[in-house]
């Protein structure tokens, strides 16, 4: 997923990283590590803002969000570029209670903005709209489902176009169905995938190889899938963390540092508390880790493949990285923030190297919509 330069700079800042010794028999510097947080907006939403680094240009990333006011609701966006954030656009896609914004980086240096809603026939559908770099419609919104959809994933491939898994249908027993979308905007016919699951997650493999992870019968699966759909006969790779009465699953991530691969199950329990579990094993392998408790609160690895796996982790208000290869966590730098984050941040990179850090946090009206850059000399 990431460039070549991107995962250059993450090997070479780790390698500076495993300088300082550490008596946990990984490197760890206690040293703050990144910039002063930015307030994007106040939004009322839990979730973070979607953020999409620009593939052309330096420093620049495009940050959306789902507003409201006197004028109702609609998606807004604000263009960050050498850290100076433009003033917000509200875009020209009338939602009617839109949810789960995601934003995927494309060739032009604009983002595919997705996102779910209700549609005409009051089931909830999964939408997608072009948006160029300077925050106006190229094309959209486009109706990405067929069928009620209740979660999804998106990964940006090699060759410009989007891979889109999504669950949908019978809402007792929901089917993945995948469908790509090319660099003008334009969706390819469905595809539907022949299993049952649900919290679909992309990754993508040293070789450019997709792999989709997801859940059904209290275990996660995996299977690699193309164009024309599964590749490989999907595959049991290990039992998801119990549930208890009441207790909820907020996402499953996945991230890779090329041949090993790591799932994070983001739980909000019944008693109020938010735990992340983790499983590892390699991409190929029949089995994998049990699930295992982080002892944090929220996981959320980059959502490109890189070697170490930069992991962003919260324990109360602190804010760390943790840093993993082949199946093993190497590094970790401390006090990156301090933020009482309101559900599980995104962490995204830049070509540079630069990792940008997204997240909500509560405010007086609503929440406070937050941006965290960290230099790629310092981030590892």
């Amino acid at each position: 997923m990431g460039s070549t330069a991107a995962t250059a700079r993450v090997v070479i800042c780790f390698c500076l990283l495993l300088l300082l010794s550490g008596a946990n028999g990984y490197a760890q510097t206690n040293e703050p590590v990144g910039r002063t947080p930015v307030n994007v907006n106040r939004a009322e939403q839990l979730d973070p803002p979607a953020v999409a680094i620009s593939s052309l240009w330096a420093d620049t990333a495009l940050i959306f969000w789902i507003g409201a006011d006197e004028r109702g609701v609609h998606q807004d966006a604000r263009r960050w570029q050498g850290g100076v954030l433009s003033a917000v656009v509200t875009l020209p896609l009338p939602p009617v209670a839109p949810y789960a914004q995601t934003a995927v980086p494309m060739a032009n240096g604009g983002a595919l903005l997705l996102w779910l809603d209700r549609t005409p026939e009051a089931e909830t559908g999964l939408f997608a709209a072009l948006i160029t770099d300077a925050l106006t419609v190229e094309r959209g919104p486009i109706l990405i489902s067929t069928e009620p959809v209740y979660d999804y994933a998106a990964l940006p491939q090699s060759d410009g176009e989007v891979m889109v898994v999504y669950s949908g249908g019978v809402a007792s027993e929901p089917t993945l169905v995948a469908r790509r979308v090319d660099g003008a905007g334009r969706a390819y016919a469905p595809i539907p995938l022949g299993v049952v699951g649900t919290s679909p997650a992309l990754s993508i493999d040293q070789g450019g190889a997709i792999w989709l992870f997801w859940m059904a019968e209290a275990q996660v699966w995996a299977a690699q899938v193309g164009a024309q759909g599964l590749v490989t006969t999907p595959n049991s790779l290990t039992s998801a963390p119990y549930l208890q009465r009441g207790d909820r699953l907020l996402d499953l991530r996945v991230g890779s540092d090329g041949t090993t691969a790591y799932l994070f199950w983001n739980i909000a329990r019944a008693t109020g508390t938010a735990e992340a579990w983790m499983a590892t094993g390699q991409l190929v392998a029949d089995f994998w880790t049990p699930p295992a408790s982080m002892r944090v609160s929220y996981a959320a690895p980059l959502a490109q493949a890189a070697t170490p796996l930069p992991v962003a982790v919260t324990l109360g208000e602190q804010v760390s990285l943790r840093y993993w290869r082949a199946g093993q966590q190497v590094a970790e730098a401390t006090n990156v923030s301090s933020a009482a984050m309101l559900r599980p941040p995104s962490l995204s990179a830049a070509r540079s190297g630069d990792l940008w850090l997204a997240w909500a946090q509560p405010a007086l009206e609503g929440a406070a919509l937050m941006v965290l850059r960290l230099a790629a000399a310092n981030a590892n």
